[in-house]
């Protein structure tokens, strides 16, 4: 349970924001080079865009490996069960 926490953990606190940056400036050089009012829109919108996405996706498999574990730790049977 721990592993894939830390992944989601490392996903959401480091690369998130990088990737946030990334599209930032992207919509910054869109709004100088000629577009101004839609490469704002992208600028601040699509970080937005991608947080909610990206943590929504997060937490919801962060649910699934919860429930796992805990019907692991209350019936004992491993998953993926052996075959």
């Amino acid at each position: 349970m721990l592993l894939p926490t830390a992944d989601i953990a490392v996903t959401v606190g480091v690369s998130l924001p990088s990737y946030d940056v990334n599209l930032f400036l992207t919509g910054i050089t869109q709004a100088i080079s000629g577009q101004p009012i839609q490469g704002l829109i992208n600028a601040f919108g699509l970080p937005i865009a991608a947080d909610v996405g990206l943590t929504t996706v997060a937490g919801g498999i962060e649910l699934i490996v919860i429930k796992r574990a805990v019907g692991t730790i209350f019936t004992g049977t491993p998953h993926p069960r052996p075959s």
